[in-house]
Formats: C-alpha cells, sequence, structure tokens
C-alpha cells in the first residue's frame, strides 16, 4: 500500500480535481479508500483496463482535512510512521503536540 499516493488522491478529490484513472495500482488504491468508507464511487472496466470517477464522502472530507497539513505529514514521515496503519497516521495528524 503506498500511503502517499492514497495522500495524493484524497487531497486531489479534496481540491475539486477530477481523478479519473486507467491505472492498475491507481484502481486498486481507489479501491482500499473505498473500503475505508472515504470516497463514493465505482470502478468500471472498459476494454479491460480499470475506470472510475470517486468523490469524496463526509468521512473523506475529514481525512483529507487532516493529511492537507503537509508539515505535519513530513514530520511523520521523517519519523519513519508512515509504516503504521492509516487509522494510526490520522489518529497521529489529529495530535496537536
Amino acid at each position: 500500500m503506498d500511503k502517499e499516493l492514497i495522500r495524493s488522491l484524497l487531497l486531489q478529490l479534496k481540491n475539486g480535481l477530477s481523478v479519473d484513472y486507467c491505472n492498475d495500482v491507481v484502481a486498486y488504491h481507489f479501491n482500499l479508500i473505498q473500503q475505508a468508507g472515504w470516497i463514493d464511487g465505482d470502478v468500471l472496466y472498459l476494454d479491460g483496463k480499470p475506470y472510475g470517477h470517486m468523490k469524496l464522502n463526509w468521512n473523506g472530507h475529514e481525512v483529507a482535512d487532516l493529511l492537507s497539513n503537509k508539515d505535519k505529514w513530513e514530520q511523520l514521515k521523517a519519523k519513519g510512521y508512515l509504516e503504521l496503519s492509516f487509522n494510526i497516521i490520522i489518529d497521529l495528524m489529529k495530535d496537536d503536540s
């Protein structure tokens, strides 16, 4: 799981950018984000390639807001915390200390 990619995809959606894709890696990560309950949308297959258009739901907006703090993200990354589960990372992003 590429947590940098997940953060990037969530922030793109938060900023109103359309994130259409036709790549298995991105489709896999959108599936993970969808399983986490942060986005709504469907994955379709056109000519054998995944394609989808996703949008953030309420929970996704809250997570994306937390993840938009680049300084905090970089601090966690520097400490090696990106190896932890995403739920723990989100809890650490909430911590103001």
